[in-house]
């Protein structure tokens, strides 16, 4: 029996000639191959057929060994083998060191095909494979097939196709009987397979399919299609078609590249479960491009198109690079589901481009798929699939996604998507590349990011979790160190189904920067465009979108990081299109927020009834400017959102652009629908705006006209620990700058709360609940615990600034407002108002005014500030003043006036101190006219009532009934003119004669100062104890030493001849005469002639 083959040093070649296989297919997918009758070396059933020799030269032969095994062996020298087994002989090859080539081509056929386990073994230096030859085992029986080892020491090309492009060059394995396939092994430095060639296992029945290990220590290529069928693409691929499982693909090498089509797959089209695909690549694997008008990518798949699911897919390398349609995938098309894609890539992971000419992207993908519909039929597949996505997992130092490349588990049909988790250092997308887990009928996927540096997006790129249909949406989740969004990118997890919208949650430990591609395209298509109705669900700028266009909830946003900066036209948005209920915003900011030409908004658009989100900021400092703005709008009938901003340190709003459709600032707003406006709560230590709002409004006013419409307005809420501060006019110089709630409606306006310790208003800004429409004003109150400033300003013949909750506006005659104005509380310590500003709850439409209360210490009003209740033709509303000290100085004044057949109103000034006072200058004045109504009443109860020569007290009715005046005083009232006083001292010599005085004696002439008598030092101070003063005019007698006192008795009482102030502080009328403590002058007297 022999033992071995020995081969010198120079073995001759064997060379076969023949016609070639006569193998075909019935179908070129789904069928096994057919086996036609051909001549050429053959042995019995079950035996071996070896050929070894120093060269094997296969031209068109056939070798055919049907169950048994076939051995090709090309060596140079060496000792082979020879061992028994089932099958025949085992040819081995330890002892063989040089090996030389085989070439199969002109369809040349190594078959051990049928029902027994068939075997075949080729080893040589370079194996090629060429023009449809096939090394092929069919396992027809119940036994398992023996399997396919390929050794080549050099390399092994699988080239080509048949002529006609159906049948590929191929090293093939399958089973139609019970018997499972057999495997295929490969090892070798080098592998290519090129234009149409293949490598497979395969099962067609329920048995399992045969598993493909390819150890190639060099590289891996897989490229191209066949020349004569663009269908015919080369490919690695372990299928299932039957109920059996496939098998797995494994492939370790250095650099895997899959060109112009070229497939490593694992496969299944029926109820079996594909295998799994595992690629070890240490250095790099590419996939590019695809196969022209078929577009076959170039990818590393385990799909499922039938029942079966599908494998999944693993990467481990150093680099990956998809492009140019390149594709992993594990994607299900049917009801199976799809399979789990894992890459793991220790320096990065780049995914770029589309098909050229097409719109199909490069992926890394694990979906469910819909194909159109010729590939439908071709491949039996359903309209729409039903099989839920996998999950896709990628480990890597850097992920590239740009060029509309895309990421994805979403689900195009009725099922789950799946979860994307990325692990990375960084995180780059760019020109519409994308990371999505979108799903239009299931639930949605869930996407996971955690990046330990920075996540940069620009160029339209996207991370989306958007849900289409029913199911709830899945979450998103970021946390990195930086995130970068810029240039049209965004982040999204909208709902635009009936399902649930998953929750963005953001956690950005250094910063968030949204920068967009400018103010104007920003304010056209999400403020003029939700306004005018033309904004769409699909609208996507440069930010955050969370979002409801169905009748779904909307998930919210919570953003987490130590500084929010957006500008240039960047949104972060929640909009609310129909029926459901929108996402709240919900930002933490550990030192700043800064929003300048951008916005933060939520709402509901025009016709929608669901209910907008709510938005919550907490930060450190916030800053608005140039445009920027927080907005919950109330555009539909739904309820709006509610804004509450927490700033602890401070909120700075300053700069509103020429022609900005909304001003710079923060907003709740009802505009077209009925619902209620949102309220808007705002807590910080100091609150500062120049040239800016912050506001409620119901209803809107535009460039081009009154919008009359919208629900009750929201309240605003104001806590500013140390101050608030709102300066300047708007661009618009009819507007200053403010801080309330305006109504443009029949709907009431949202109140307004201030609470802090200093409150100013100055050149022109004011605070306001006021109503320019048929609505009610709302109620307006501060509590300034040390002071209220208001200065006005002059815009041509108006003068803006002040504390309002008026019903119409002087800047604003067109506005014929109907409704009653609201009401003014004020608390504080000192309130002043100047320059023109006011404090008023006057009406100038029908409406009455409403009532004002001031509480405070002292109130100054100078240079014409004034506190009015006034209305044009309504009741005159009610001015209670309760303070210490009133002083109206330049033409103030105090008016509950009423126009029209109104009655006046009543103005009650009071003090809660027993040293208060009223004083009245310079033609200022108190009035509570009326026209043809009732005049109403003034009454003022103070220690002390000042009023000057040119000022005024009235409560007259032209043609009615006039109100009363009550001035109660516990001192005499005093008319009074202020003088002014002389700029240089005066000395005493030249106002005081120095002259000679009458007397026995020559005495010297003197100017002696007595005191100031009983007048305290200032009026708000009480009396002293000083000398009495005297009523008697001066004796021409000589002086005495002291005052005599009055002895004579007298039936009536003495008169008085001064006064003095007792120990219990009450003055009293005495007939003594006063006791002065005289005082020298100081005055050099002069000598009496």
């Amino acid at each position: 029996m022999p033992v071995g083959l020995q081969f010198g040093q120079n073995p001759q070649a064997i060379r076969i000639q023949g016609q070639g296989h006569n193998i075909s297919l019935q179908s070129p997918i789904f069928s096994p191959f057919t086996r036609g009758s051909t001549a050429g070396l053959k042995v019995q059933p079950g035996n071996t057929l070896a050929l070894v020799g120093g060269g094997i030269i296969s031209e068109g032969g056939t070798l055919t060994a049907e169950g048994g095994r076939i051995d090709l062996g090309s060596v140079a020298e060496g000792l082979v083998s020879l061992n028994p087994s089932p099958q025949g002989w085992n040819l081995a090859y330890q002892g063989v060191t040089n090996f030389q080539d085989i070439f199969l081509s002109q369809k040349a056929l190594a078959d051990t095909s049928g029902v027994g386990s068939g075997a075949i073994q080729l080893q040589g230096k370079n194996i090629a494979i060429r023009d449809g030859s096939v090394v092929l085992i069919q396992n027809q029986g119940t036994q398992s097939a023996g399997g396919i080892k390929v050794n080549a020491s050099d390399s092994l090309a699988l080239v080509g196709t048949t002529t006609d492009g159906q049948i590929s060059s191929n090293i093939f394995t399958e089973t139609i009987g019970g018997g499972k396939s057999g495997n295929i092994s490969i090892v070798t430095p080098r592998l290519l397979l090129q234009d149409g060639a293949a490598i497979s296992a395969a099962t067609y029945t329920a048995a399992p399919g045969g598993n493909i290990d390819i150890q190639a220590a060099d590289s891996v290529q897989v490229l191209g299609f066949s020349p004569a069928n663009l269908s015919r693409f080369s490919n690695i691929t372990a299928a299932t078609f039957g109920a059996g499982d496939a098998g797995t693909l494994t492939l370790a090498t250095q650099q895997l590249t899959a060109l112009s089509g070229g497939n490593i797959a694992s496969v299944t089209a029926g109820a079996g479960s594909g295998g799994n695909v595992t690629v070890n690549a240490s250095k790099l694997v590419e996939l590019v491009g695809v196969t022209p008008i078929v577009f076959t990518p170039s990818q590393v798949t385990a799909g499922t198109g039938g029942q079966g699911k599908a494998g999944s897919v693993t990467i481990n390398t150093q680099r990956l690079l998809i492009k140019d349609g390149g594709r992993v995938d594990a994607s299900t098309l049917a009801s199976g589901t799809a399979g789990s894609v894992n890459i793991n890539a220790e320096d990065s992971v780049e995914v770029s481009g589309k098909v050229p000419g097409s719109v199909n992207p490069s992926l890394i993908i694990s979906s469910a798929n819909i194909v159109d519909p010729s590939l439908q039929q071709l491949l039996r597949l359903p309209p729409v699939p039903n099989g839920t996505s996998g999950d896709v997992t990628i480990n890597t130092g850097k992920l590239t996604i740009r060029d509309g490349a895309q990421v994805t588990v979403r689900n195009d049909g009725t099922g789950d998507a799946g979860t994307l988790r990325v692990n990375a250092g960084s995180i780059f997308l760019d020109n519409q590349g994308g990371i999505t887990a979108v799903t239009r009928g299931g639930k949605g996927g869930n996407l996971d990011l955690q990046v330990q540096n920075a996540l940069q997006m620009s160029g339209g790129s996207q991370i989306s979790s958007d849900n289409f249909g029913v199911g709830a949406g899945g979450n998103l989740t970021i946390a990195t160190d930086k995130l970068i969004i810029g240039d049209r990118a965004f982040i999204s997890s909208a709902t635009f189904g009936d399902g649930q919208g998953g929750n963005i949650n953001i956690k950005s430990a250094n910063s968030v920067e949204i920068l967009g591609t400018g103010f104007e395209e920003f304010q056209r298509t999400f403020q003029v465009g939700a306004l005018l109705g033309t904004l769409s669900p699909t609208d996507r700028g440069t930010g955050i979108f969370v979002g409801t266009e169905g009748a779904g909830t909307s998930g919210n946003l919570n953003l987490q990081t130590s500084s929010l900066i957006m500008g240039n036209g960047a949104i972060i948005f929640s909009p609310t299109f129909t029926q459901g209920i929108g996402g709240n915003l919900n930002i933490r900011a550990s030192d700043l927020v800064e929003i300048s030409g951008s916005a933060i908004q939520t709402g509901n658009v025009r016709g929608s009834t669901g209910t907008a989100g709510n938005i919550k900021v907490d930060t450190k400092q916030l800053r608005l400017q140039d445009g920027g703005t927080f907005v919950s709008a109330t555009l539909g009938n739904g309820v709006g959102g509610n804004v509450e901003i927490n700033a602890t340190d401070s909120i700075q709003i300053q700069r509103t652009p020429l022609g900005a459709a909304l001003l710079t600032g923060i907003y709740t707003n009802t505009t077209f629908g009925t619902g209620k406006g949102g309220d808007l709560r705002i807590d910080t230590g100091k609150l500062s705006v120049q040239d800016g709002v912050i506001g409620s409004n119901t209803g809107s006013s535009l460039p081009t006209g009154v919008i009359p419409f919208g629900g009750p307005g929201g309240n605003v809420i104001v806590n500013a620990r140390d101050s608030v501060e709102i300066a300047g006019i708007l661009p618009d110089l009819r507007f200053p700058s403010g801080l309330g709630t305006t109504g443009f409606s029949p709907s009431r306006s949202g109140d307004l709360t201030i609470s802090t310790k200093k409150l100013i208003l100055r050149d022109g800004a004011d605070a306001s609940t006021a109503t320019l429409g048929a609505g009610e004003g709302g109620t307006l109150t501060v509590n300034a615990s040390e002071s209220i400033e208001l200065s006005g300003t002059s815009v041509g013949n108006l003068t803006l600034g002040g504390l309002s909750a008026a019903a119409g506006r002087a800047n604003l005659p067109e506005l014929k407002a109907t409704g009653a104005s609201g009401d003014i509380k004020v608390f504080t310590n000192k309130l002043i108002v100047r320059d023109g500003a006011k404090i008023d709850v006057q009406s100038l439409g029908s409406g009455n005014a409403g009532n004002l209360q001031v509480i405070a210490k002292s109130i100054l009003l100078n240079n014409q500030g004034s506190i009015s209740a006034a209305t044009a033709s309504g009741e005159g509303g009610n001015i209670s003043l309760q303070t210490q000290s009133l002083l109206l100085r330049h033409n103030s004044q105090i008016s509950a006036t009423a126009g029209g057949t109104g009655n006046g109103g009543n103005i009650n000034i009071t003090g809660f101190s027993p040293t208060n006072f009223v004083a009245l200058l310079e033609g200022s004045k108190i009035t509570a006219d009326a026209f043809q109504g009732q005049g109403g009443n003034i009454s003022v109860n103070t220690r002390g009532f000042f009023v000057c020569q040119t000022c005024q007290i009235t409560a007259s009715s032209q043609l009615g009934v006039a109100g009363q005046i009550s001035i109660i005083t516990t001192e005499a009232e005093s008319n009074f003119e202020v003088i002014d006083l002389p700029t240089e001292i005066a000395q005493p010599e030249q106002v005081v004669a120095q002259a000679c005085r009458a007397s026995r004696r020559e005495n010297q002439s003197e100017f002696t100062i007595t005191g100031r008598g009983g007048l305290p030092p200032r009026p708000t101070e009480q009396l002293s104890s000083g000398a009495l003063i005297g009523f008697e005019p001066a004796s021409v007698s000589s002086p005495t030493s002291a005052t005599e006192v009055q002895k004579k008795s007298s039936p009536l009482p003495l008169p008085a001849r001064g006064w003095y102030r007792n120990a219990q502080g009450v003055v009293v009328l005495a007939s003594q005469v006063p006791t002065p403590s005289p005082y020298g002058s100081g005055l050099t007297p002069s000598n009496c002639q």
